[in-house]
Order: structure tokens, then sequence, then C-alpha cells
């Protein structure tokens, strides 16, 4: 016997009590779902909006809603929006379970379902198992879409005779014209597209005096450049329409290339003993130090004016005060090493450094001045890039280092013939490699001199690289993944192929958190190769 002690009021929720009456439910679950009959249907029905008005948390209110849906009493329908991405879940409760809606059957696809003939689509005598080349005619489909696998526009297959094509008229007898016409520029540009290539189109005439020579047809390579655009804009409509296709790049997209989160620096520990108390740094330099000191190399590709000259200063001098590194070396524009000298000092009135000239470096004081640079216990050295291709490093590391780059395109030629690569690329990596073969022979062949001064013996182990972009270098030519215009001009060739050592032994033998290198923020993408051999 119960004595119920309730006041009657019309506060009440009409409801079957099959679920109350229900043995294979838990009580939680029982209950949940009264409470949720009683609720409006605007309500917040999410495991969080029912976790609070309730004692239960959100794992007890997530495992009673599954427990639910698998008796029949709740249905989840996922809603998608115009992109086919899921952009909300809908629940239909209901007072009674449901029965299970039986699983609509899916056609193999390896032998899909033939499609009815009519006279707009002969009989197929073999189905096509995949999905045909979709051509983009800006032509209105009218159809509905088969969802058999196999498509109702698919090109009829014959055995005895090939089917004809409709005859078209008007944009479509164009469009397809224009295909036959560019299928071979459609190919080629693709996949130069693709790679960030350019168009040029030359036409061959003679000259005055007989010879051959090649100029640029201006009106033709304007023509590939828009059917370049126009193959981009078309591809960019195609790649997304199919669903099928837009979730698996995307889903390959996360897993190659949104998986990994780069590390994030806080620098606001840091004291910057030593400092002028007048200058306060702002948060993302603070932060970008803190990645120099504990992330290892670094490129500093901030805006222009976004203060990477402090974050360079600032990050040698904590270097040197938490042991890090002994002498800093900055490598910057000829015409800008006073200047450099003038904001260190700004920054770090009491530092000790030493400023080149281009008299320090002329042939009869050059050792001396290394000297200097050895035996001297400066914070940091100031020169100008012209100065620091004027340093070697020693033969022994020169001979190795450029038998390493050797064998890696040696590798690599052996690579692209095994992947079938085009005869073009395998032709330039060993012009490269012979070249390369004839530095090394031309170094072996030099007399030996006692008294140059090397890099090494300067003892500077941590370096400072601005405007690196003059040392965007490679042993290899520009590739077909390389555009023309990211490679390296001719006139800072001379730069790059005495220094470009120099940078490689720094980058290789000092621990790899040794180098930072700082450019412009338009100009980082030209930073290929030092950048991918730093890691960071």
């Amino acid at each position: 016997m119960a004595v119920f002690r309730i006041e009657r009021t019309k506060d009440y929720t009409v409801m079957s009590n099959h679920h109350l009456r229900n043995h294979e439910l838990s009580l939680k679950a029982k209950g949940l779902l009264s409470m949720m009959l009683s609720l409006p249907d605007d309500w917040n029905y999410t495991t969080r909006g029912l976790a609070k008005i309730c004692k239960e948390g959100v794992d007890a209110i997530g495992s009673a809603l599954r427990e639910l849906e698998t008796a029949g009493y709740i249905v989840r329908n996922q809603l998608r929006d115009q992109q086919g991405r899921i952009s909300d879940t809908e629940y239909v409760i209901y007072e009674k379970p449901q029965p299970r809606q039986p699983e609509t059957p899916r056609p193999d696809t390896a032998v899909p379902d033939t499609a009815s003939p009519d006279t707009e689509n002969p009989y197929l005598d073999k189905p096509d198992t995949e999905k045909p080349a979709e051509l983009n005619i800006e032509k209105p489909n009218t159809q509905k879409q088969n969802t058999h696998g196999a498509s109702t526009d698919s090109i009829p297959f014959r055995e005895t005779a090939a089917a004809q094509l409709p005859e078209r008229k008007g944009r479509d007898a164009m469009s397809v014209s224009e295909i036959e016409n560019y299928r071979e520029l459609i190919l080629e540009n693709i996949e130069y597209d693709y790679l960030c290539r350019e168009f040029s189109t030359y036409d061959t005439i003679e000259d005055a005096d007989g010879k051959e020579r090649r100029v640029l047809n201006a009106k033709e390579t304007t023509l590939a450049a828009q059917k370049q655009q126009a193959i981009r804009d078309a591809f960019k409509d195609w790649i997304w329409k199919d669903p099928d296709r837009r979730q698996a790049l995307v889903r390959q997209y996360n897993e190659e290339m949104n998986s990994t989160r780069p590390r994030e620096y806080d620098g606001g520990h840091i004291t910057f003993g030593g400092m002028n108390p007048a200058i306060t740094l702002r948060e993302h330099q603070k932060n970008a130090i803190a990645h120099v000191l504990y992330g290892g190399n670094t490129l500093l590709a901030h805006e222009v004016g976004a203060g990477k000259t402090f974050e360079m200063v600032a990050a040698a001098m904590e270097s040197k005060r938490l042991g890090l590194c002994q002498k800093s070396l900055f490598v910057v524009p000829n015409h800008l090493t006073e200047q450099w000298a003038s904001e260190f000092l700004r920054l770090y009135p009491s530092a000790n450094i030493l400023v080149t000239t281009k008299k320090d470096f002329e042939t009869h004081n050059r050792k001396k001045f290394c000297a200097r640079i050895a035996t001297g216990d400066y914070d940091a050295i100031i020169m100008g890039h012209s100065q620091f291709e004027k340093i070697p490093i020693s033969r022994e590391r020169q001979e190795r280092l450029l038998q390493e780059q050797i064998d890696e395109i040696t590798e690599g030629i052996a690579e692209v013939k095994y992947s079938g690569g085009e005869r073009f690329t395998v032709k330039q990596l060993e012009r490269t490699k012979k070249s390369l073969e004839a530095r090394l022979e031309k170094l072996q062949a030099e007399s030996r001199k006692d008294d140059v001064v090397t890099f090494e013996q300067l003892g500077v182990d941590r370096l400072f690289v601005d405007e690196a972009h003059n040392y965007d270098s490679t042993v290899y030519p520009p590739l077909e993944n390389v555009p023309r215009r990211f490679s390296i001009s001719h006139r800072n060739r001379w730069m790059v192929e005495s220094a470009d050592v120099v940078v490689a032994y720094v980058l290789h033998d000092w621990g790899g958190a040794a180098t930072t290198l700082r450019c412009a923020k338009q100009k980082k993408k030209q930073i290929i190769s030092y950048r991918d051999e730093m890691g960071s």
C-alpha cells in the first residue's frame, strides 16, 4: 500500500506507460524518457542540455540515450547542409518503440544494375562499373541521378559498332570542339597548374644572319594562360561536387596535413637580464624568443616592422646568459651592419659586440681580424653577407658535404628512373651531379694553405642570418615541383655557392639548435631548401 501525498493540479503530461512496463529498460532510461516526453519540442535535446536539469553526468545521460535508441524509443537523424557536411542532429522521441527499418541493400559495385534502355540511352551490353568522366560543357542536367552505381549519362558501349554521339549545336558543339583541339594542352596544363608553373609560347624565326632564334608569342601565351585559368576554375567546381570524393579528400587532408598541431611557445617567464628597461617587448616577440631558445632551429617570418631585429638580439643574449651558447654571429646585408649594431646596443647598452668593416676583410687584414673573433670574448659578431662568404670551412668538411650531395643526387636519379619519371628531370639531375663532381675534383686538386682561418676556428656556436632568402639555394636545379620564380637568381649564385657549405655545416653539425633565419613574410615561400633542413 502506498500513500500519495501530492497536490492535484493541471501541470501534468499525458503519456503512454509502455516504457514504464518495459522490463528490458533500466530505471535510468525509463526516467529519462519520461522527462524528455514532458519537455517542450524546442528543448535542447543534447547530453549537456539534459545533464543541466539532472544530477546525472554527461556520461550517464549518454548511456541512457543509447539504451533508448537501441530499444527504438529514440530515432536519431543527422542533418546535412548544402555542402554535405553534418550540421545538426535531429532526435525523434516516441512513446512506444519503433521497429527498425531494414537497411537499403547497396548494389554490388563490381556488378552494378544495368540501366533501363530507352531512346536516349541505348542498351548497355556491358554496364559501366566506374563513374564516367565528367565533361563540363555548362549544360544543366535535368535528369534524376541514378543511385545504382551506373550513370544514365554514360557513353553507350557496344562491341560491334561504336554508338554515334548525338548532334550538338551552339555552345555544346563549341565545347566539344575545344576539348578535342586542346586535349594535349589540357593534360599538360593540369600538371603544370598544380605545380605552379607558367605557360610561355615561343615561335622560331630566322634573324638577318639566317640563324634561328626563339621569340615569345605574347598572344598565344595569353590564350594559354586563359585556358589555364578556365581549367583551374572548372576543377574547383568539379572537385567538391561528388559527396564521396569530398569526404575522401577531407579525410585524407586531415590525416596527412591536419593531424599535427605545431608547438606553441610562451615567453612570458623570460626576465631578459641586461635589457634596456625603457623598452618593453611585445607578447609575440617574447614567444618568438622562447621558440629560438627551446625549439631549436627557427625561421622568423613576421611582417615587416613586427620586431624581428629585437627578437634575434634578445635571443642571442638570453642564449649566452643561460649557457646555451658562447658567441653568436649575425650575418646581415652589407649596408645594414652599422644599423644592426646601433639597434643591438639600444636594446642591450652594455653588450660587448664586434662589428666588421670592409677594411677588416681585405686580404692583408682578414687573418688578423678572424683571430680577433676567435680570441675575443664577444657577446656577438656582426658582419655582412659578402664578408661571411669569404670565411671558408675546412677542406675535409667541404669534401665530405659535396660527396654527400653527390650520393644523394645519385639516389634521386635511381628513384626517378624507378618511378618512371620524366627523362628531362633525370638529365637535369645528371647535369647537376656532373657539376658537383667537377667542384669536388677542383677542390681536391687545390694546394692546401696552412694560413687560412676556417669557420670552425672562430669559436662561433650560434648563427643568426638576416634576409635569409639570399641563401635560398640547393644543389638541385629547379625541377618540376619547384616554380621558376622561386629558384635563385643568377646574380646571387656567386654568394650561395661559397656560403651554402658554411650554412650546411651549421645546420648539420651544431646539434640542430643553433640557427635562426629571418626574412620578410612575403618572401618566406622562397626559403625552400634550408627551411626543410632546419625542420622548423
